[in-house]
């Protein structure tokens, strides 16, 4: 299988979301006396919940994405059997709370980066497909430093419909003029990230699951490869992190090393993108 471009999600995959998460959570446990009998486990899988039943009554048309930030709220309340909150209470509190520490505690993915540049330096183009509002998401990866190396992002803030559906992953395909035959995909979710790649007919998706035992899962009828961690993917691929790389100018250079030879064209990058319009 020859591989030109590789798509990543973003939350989950790229991004730790479960860390933030937790950081959250605590705060908001602190701060709100209902919460505080419950453990942070109980938490977590009260607020998932939440935001998974949100995350499906918006790929059903039934709210916006704006909208999910308030539904996933009451519904993690409901899920701990806890009194529904007022709309305004979640905006004007929770939120409050919650959004800060959740922003504070952003990081990446453990061996990400790393990853990402090996995946450049073998010449691969990558990028990113992600639900959720652009500004937000794009700010997100500006302060996990992704942004210099991707070579696009596609958001369904940005388009106007989310994942599965597999116009934003032809998007994607467009904006990188790479063919579908040629690109994988790597996501955590089975529905949006590996439903949406089998649909687009890529040639290959990975479904991104640390805490998983199996090294293949069965999903919609096909087979399909669990990555424990980003290290695997390369495996996956026969790259080799750290390898030599023979750079433009026929000289060998470590993987994800810059090329800084006299009159050297820069790499086109999103932040390239984004410092031209800053």
């Amino acid at each position: 299988m020859h591989v030109s471009a590789v798509l990543f999600d973003l939350d989950k995959t790229l991004f730790d979301h479960v860390h933030s998460l937790h950081q959250a959570l605590m705060s908001c446990r602190a701060s709100f006396e209902e919460l505080q009998p419950f453990s942070p486990a109980q938490l977590a899988e009260a607020y998932c919940r939440g935001h998974d039943r949100a995350y499906a009554k918006h790929i059903s048309g039934e709210i916006t994405i704006q909208q999910t930030d308030v539904v996933k709220v009451k519904l993690f309340y409901k899920y701990l059997g806890l009194a529904e909150p007022r709309s305004r209470w979640v905006r004007d509190e929770f939120r409050r709370i919650y959004k800060p520490a959740y922003r504070d505690s952003r990081r990446a993915v453990a061996g990400s980066k790393d990853m990402l540049r090996t995946l450049r330096a073998h010449g691969k183009k990558v990028g990113v497909v992600t639900n959720g509002d652009h500004s937000e998401q794009m700010n997100k990866i500006e302060i996990l430093g992704l942004a210099e190396l991707l070579d696009c992002v596609v958001t369904s803030g940005e388009l106007g419909y989310s994942k599965p559906d597999m116009r934003i992953f032809q998007h994607a395909l467009v904006k990188l003029n790479v063919q579908r035959s040629e690109t994988v995909m790597v996501g955590d979710s089975v529905q949006a990230d590996v439903k949406g790649a089998i649909a687009a007919g890529f040639a290959s998706v990975f479904l991104f699951a640390p805490e998983a035992h199996e090294d293949v899962r069965e999903v919609f009828g096909c087979k399909v490869p669990v990555l424990r961690s980003m290290g695997d993917l390369l495996s996956h691929l026969e790259l080799e992190s750290g390898a030599q790389v023979i750079s433009g100018d026929g000289r060998p250079s470590a993987a994800g090393a810059e090329d800084t030879s006299a009159g050297a064209e820069p790499p086109h990058t999103v932040a390239s993108s984004l410092e031209k319009l800053s």
